[in-house]
Order: C-alpha cells, then sequence, then structure tokens
C-alpha cells in the first residue's frame, strides 16, 4: 500500500512504518525513535512502535497516540519469538517499512520472509560490542553483519560508526547505506539562574562511565562545584557510596530518572554538562545541551567528537583522565565569557547541523527510496 502525500508531487511513502526497538528504556536511541514517529506520522498512513513490554518506550509511544506493539526483547534466545509476533502483526497489515533499531531488534527484523514487508530500513545507534569479550564481540558482529546484509538501507548516526562498520566487513560492498545524524529541537536559551555548575545527563551504566563522577568534582575542591546527577542504573549504588567517602554530599544531588522533558529542564539550568562515556554512537544529550547553548565536557571518544569541537563549542578530554576533566570544567567555571561565548557556538552549530527536521527529511528520503525500489521489482 502506498499513498502519494499531499504537497509533495510524485514522491511515495510507505502506508505503514514499524519501528521496532529492542531496549525501550529511557535514553537517547528512545528519544530518537520517538522524535522521528511523531515527525513522519504527519507523512505516512500510520506509525507503529514495537518493543520492550511495559518499556518507557511504549508508555511515551501509547501517550503520544502511536499504535504500539509489546514484544519481548528481554533475552537473545527470545530472538525467533519476536520474528514471529512481528510476522503476524505484518500479515494483518500489509505494505509496511519495518524500522529495526539496533541489533536486538535488527536480528529479529532480520529474519522475516522477505514478501511480508516494503523494505527493511537498519539503524546503528553506535556498535556497543566495541568493549566486549573476544566471543561475545565475535557473535556481536555476525549479528551485524546479518542486519546490514538483510537491510534494504543501513543508517548509520556517525560517520565513525560507517567507517567502523567499512573497516570491520560488516557492509556488504554495494549495499545502500548513509550518515543520518540525530537531531533535537532548537529551543531558546535559559535566562532563569542556574540550578547546578555542572549536570552529568545519562544511564548510570559502564558506557557512561559515572565513578569517575566524585574524583572529577573532588579535584575541583576549591570551587566547589554543584553537580546534579540525571538518570538511574545498576552504578547508582557505587556511585552514591563513592560521594559519601570523599564528603561530597553536600555538593552531589541525584535526581533519578526523570520524564525527557523534565531532565531538559535540569540540563537548561545548568552552567554546563559533563559526560566522559567511554564510548557512544552519537550521544543525543549532547546535542539537546548544545540546542540550549549549554557547552559540553566530554570524553574524546567516537562520536562525541563529531559533535563537540574541542575549544569551541566545549571541550573534548581523555577517557579516564581526571585531571584534565577538572581542568576543563574549572576553566568554564571560572571564566562567564568563555563559557557563554561556547554555549552560543554549539547552539549556532546544532541549529545548522543537528535538526530534529534535517533529521526526519532524510529519514523520509530513505523511505521513498527503499518503496521506489520495491516497487520496481514488483513490477
Amino acid at each position: 500500500m502506498i499513498y502519494r502525500p499531499t504537497g509533495q508531487g510524485a514522491r511515495l511513502a510507505p502506508s505503514e512504518i514499524l519501528h521496532v526497538v529492542g531496549d525501550g528504556a529511557a535514553g537517547g536511541g528512545t528519544t530518537v525513535v520517538l522524535q522521528l514517529a511523531r515527525g513522519l506520522a504527519a507523512r505516512c498512513a500510520r506509525v507503529t512502535i514495537a518493543g520492550q513490554a511495559g518499556s518507557y518506550l511504549i508508555a511515551q509511544a501509547a501517550s503520544a497516540g502511536h499504535s504500539v506493539l509489546e514484544l519481548n526483547f528481554s533475552a537473545r534466545r527470545t530472538t525467533s519469538s519476536v520474528t514471529r509476533a512481528l510476522a503476524d502483526y505484518l500479515v494483518r497489515t500489509p505494505g509496511a517499512v519495518v524500522h529495526a533499531h539496533g541489533a536486538r531488534a535488527g536480528l529479529a527484523a532480520a529474519m522475516l520472509p522477505a514478501a511480508l514487508r516494503t523494505a527493511l530500513i537498519y539503524t546503528v545507534h553506535g556498535f556497543h560490542y566495541v568493549n566486549k569479550l573476544p566471543l561475545v564481540r565475535q557473535l556481536a558482529m555476525v549479528a551485524e553483519r546479518v542486519c546490514m546484509q538483510r537491510a534494504s538501507a543501513t543508517i548509520f548516526v556517525s560517520s565513525n560508526d560507517a567507517s567502523t562498520a567499512r573497516k570491520a566487513r560488516l557492509l556488504p560492498k554495494r549495499a545502500a547505506s548513509e550518515v543520518i545524524y540525530n537531531g533535537a529541537e532548537p529551543v531558546e536559551q535559559e535566562t532563569e539562574r542556574p540550578l547546578f555548575d555542572v549536570v552529568f545527563l545519562g544511564r548510570l551504566h559502564f558506557q557512561k562511565n559515572p565513578a569517575i563522577l566524585p574524583q572529577i568534582v573532588a579535584a575541583l575542591a576549591p570551587l566547589r562545584p554543584s553537580l546534579g546527577i540525571i538518570g538511574s542504573g545498576e552504578l547508582e549504588g557505587t556511585v552514591r557510596a563513592q560521594v559519601e567517602r570523599a564528603g561530597l554530599s553536600g555538593q552531589v544531588s541525584f535526581l533519578g530518572e526523570q520524564s525527557h522533558s523534565e531532565a531538559l529542564r535540569y540540563l537548561a539550568r545548568a552552567k554546563l554538562m559533563l559526560l566522559p562515556s567511554r564510548w557512544e554512537g552519537l550521544p543525543v544529550s549532547v546535542i539537546e545541551a548544545m540546542h540550549r547553548g549549554v557547552p559540553v565536557v566530554a570524553s574524546n571518544v567516537r562520536g562525541t567528537n563529531e559533535l563537540v569541537i574541542d575549544g569551541e563549542t566545549g571541550f573534548l578530554v581523555p577517557v579516564d583522565d581526571v585531571r584534565a576533566y577538572a581542568d576543563r570544567v574549572g576553566r568554564l567555571l571560572l571564566d562567564d565569557r568563555l563559557r557563554v561565548g561556547m554555549g552560543a557556538r554549539a547552539m549556532a552549530r546544532a541549529r545548522s547541523e543537528f535538526s530534529v527536521a534535517r533529521q526526519i527529511e532524510a529519514y523520509a528520503a530513505v523511505y521513498e527510496r527503499a518503496v521506489l525500489a520495491s516497487t520496481r521489482e514488483a513490477s
């Protein structure tokens, strides 16, 4: 089923887009999917989001009025049952483009019979296998290769990920692929007084490296900066204990997991954002900070270094270098002119390069090409 959007001439679009997401927890990937669903709903007859039953993603999607399909992604062994559930859904809803986000969802979608879908779009939201044990890493690479081989088009959220896929020979030579940067909505700078000197926004998980935060605050002892930690995760107890042992309880506030809108309110009322991740895809939280004129001090890892221009829109430092983090944070807290100037340049860059409107236009074009290719094959 294909329709022609009003005012779009001969442009083709799918009658339905089925977004499939393996991890529906609050975070950057979930934010991207919800943004896409909202922005593309006007272009498509229907948008459905399939994800982990009871997850944050499913709740937010249902609240926004999208059709949802609750699945069980709790373990790798459930992949075949997820594929069957997707197949049953597609039999009842022919003509859909399936858009899988991440390898867990991508592998289940790749196992679908091609006849059940118009096309399969696969988006890589970062390669999270890079720090795994060798056997796990090899299995993850096999899964990625299968997803890309079966996809009509593979989308990378950063140029670094695209380069990694080519070097690791995950992507077939003639496969359709492109880089589409994540985006965020433009906003005006916050005019209220800051609530915190520094905020961390992310899951308290090994990837995000939250255990280094108390060390950085302690290294800034003469300034006694306030730190707001927005998020939750398995390392929360560890970080809390470190804060207690270092005597930093009066400076560090644990704000817990917040709704997306509430997290952004805290972010907007910070002087700067700190993101000491060990690895990233293309962190949405950094883009959201940039749109709010909040400079970012972050680890110099792939993905993040495509967003932050070191010394211009923020600072990039080596992973785990406590002294370097403290030095850059201290410079921004002590120099309002430097901090405000960096924030303004970050906002201008975000509006130019990392907008939701640009992201949605790019994905819409991918869907249209996929539908056109499918139509040609069928004729």
